[in-house]
Order: structure tokens, then C-alpha cells, then sequence
């Protein structure tokens, strides 16, 4: 875990620890959605960096065969995430 994303988690629970009011407000609760989806979309582009880097992600000729690995879907989870 990179040291930045841990100060700003950490500096982010004590704004909420000193200031529980915060919670209270509907776009708190639309922000920490956003970190956690952000945390989540981290979490499996690092785990899908890693099985690139072992040599155990499927290749685009058996990709038609495993649906779940394909060149396109990796593509749509990697580069079409700003649309």
C-alpha cells in the first residue's frame, strides 16, 4: 500500500472521527462511495498488474475460450474507465 494512500485514509477517518456531523450530509456519503469504488478499481488493476507480470493472464487466442479474461474486457476495465 502506497504511504500517501494510507496518510490520506487515515487523515480522512479523523476528519470524520472529530467531525461526525459530516455524515449527516448526502455528498459525504456519495464521496466515501466514490473512495471505495476507487479503492476497489485499485485494488483489481494491481491484481490483474501482477498476473500480467507472472505470465499467467490469459492470451487474446485462448481469451475467446474464458470470456472472463478477454483482450476486450480487460481493455473496457482499463481504458474505457473515464467514460
Amino acid at each position: 500500500m502506497m504511504p500517501s494512500r494510507i496518510i490520506a485514509l487515515g487523515l480522512g477517518a479523523t476528519m470524520l472521527v472529530k467531525n461526525p456531523t459530516l455524515m449527516q450530509q448526502p455528498w459525504m456519503h456519495a464521496k466515501l462511495g466514490a473512495v471505495f469504488l476507487l479503492l476497489g478499481y485499485h485494488a483489481r488493476a494491481s491484481w490483474t498488474r501482477k498476473k500480467f507480470a507472472a505470465g499467467e493472464y490469459v492470451s487474446r487466442k485462448t481469451a475467446a475460450a474464458n470470456h472472463a479474461n478477454s483482450a476486450n474486457t480487460t481493455r473496457l476495465t482499463h481504458e474505457y474507465i473515464l467514460l
